[in-house]
This record gives C-alpha cells, sequence and structure tokens, in this order.
C-alpha cells in the first residue's frame, strides 16, 4: 500500500505549492525568479532547496502524494463503478491541475514505477469491479482503460492550460470520453 516517502514541513509544503504555481504560469523559471514571484525570500528558497532539480523532485512527490490522497479521498469502494471513476477523475485533474508543470515536466520511468503499485491496485480493482458488474466493457483490458484514463487527465490538463477546455467541464468531459469507450453492452 502507499507510503509517503517524504515527510515535509509545513514551510516546504508552502514552498512547494507556491512554486508549483509560479511554475505552471511560466516553464522554465529560476530559483531567482520562483523566489521573486512567490513572494519566498530566496535563502528561504535555497534553505530548503538547494537546486532546481530539488525543488522539481519535492513537487512531483507532492503531486503523487495528493493524487493518492484525491484516490482515498474519492471513496472507490461506495457505490457504483461510474460513479467512482467519475470522482477519482475529478479529484487527479484537480490535482493535475494544481500541479500541472508536471504535464510538461514530466514524471521519469523510475517515478512513474515507483507510484504505479501505490495508485494502481486500487484503481485496478475499482475497473476490475465494474467489468464485473457489466457497466464496464469486457472486451478491452483493465490496463488498457488505466492507461486511456490516464492519457484522457493528462490531455484534459493539457487543453485547460491551453485555454481550449473549460476548467469546471475538464473532469466531466473527461468522465464522458472514456465512459463512453469501455460502457458495457450485452453484447460483450
Amino acid at each position: 500500500m502507499y507510503q509517503e516517502k517524504s515527510e515535509c514541513t509545513r514551510a516546504e509544503r508552502r514552498i512547494i505549492e507556491q512554486a508549483a504555481h509560479v511554475l505552471a504560469e511560466g516553464r522554465g523559471r529560476t530559483m531567482q525568479e520562483i523566489a521573486d514571484i512567490s513572494g519566498i525570500g530566496r535563502t528561504t528558497l535555497y534553505r530548503h532547496f538547494r537546486t532546481r532539480e530539488d525543488l522539481i523532485r519535492a513537487i512531483k512527490q507532492q503531486a503523487m502524494e495528493d493524487a493518492h490522497a484525491a484516490m482515498v479521498a474519492s471513496r472507490l469502494d461506495e457505490g457504483n463503478a461510474e460513479d467512482a471513476l467519475r470522482r477519482v477523475i475529478a479529484g487527479f485533474i484537480s490535482v493535475g491541475d494544481r500541479y500541472r508543470i508536471l504535464v510538461e515536466e514530466g514524471l521519469s520511468k523510475e517515478e512513474m514505477h515507483d507510484h504505479k503499485e501505490d495508485l494502481g491496485a486500487a484503481l485496478y480493482a475499482l475497473v476490475e469491479r465494474g467489468r464485473r458488474e457489466g457497466t464496464f466493457t469486457s472486451t478491452l483490458s483493465s490496463h488498457w482503460i488505466l492507461t486511456a484514463m490516464g492519457h484522457l487527465v493528462m490531455a484534459a490538463i493539457e487543453q485547460v492550460q491551453a485555454g481550449e477546455l473549460a476548467r469546471n467541464y475538464a473532469a466531466t468531459t473527461v468522465a464522458d470520453t472514456l465512459l463512453r469507450g469501455i460502457r458495457g453492452s450485452a453484447r460483450d
């Protein structure tokens, strides 16, 4: 099951959130620009994160922890599988929007692997439940469904950032697109 890989202080959490916001508004910002725009003192920023790479790594870690928290808050075992999937998509979109710099920065294969088990098992169980209930098609693998969901969530975050998709419609757009493609039928 999921374990927090690092404990961050309240000050570090605040720095991470502010830095993620600043970086989302302007990719490639330097540590000095992050400090200036966010109102965090340069000395304070460097005391907690010695390099930009350290800061980005901390943002990635916090984003994954927040994604896990969003998944737990989505109550995957409650209600029908479709409603649970809609809740988790909304949670992931919200987290992704806060940390949208990571859409551009991306996660390395190692980072993805580190967190895949954390998020994957519960999501896989949800999709399997939906398939057993007949809510989701049995002709597509659970892995394929989750991969498609991940790509749709990322696309929605990019489209919101580009101004092509309204933030308040992003989760519904992803859920509707995905569910229309995976809905089970009597023909399965």
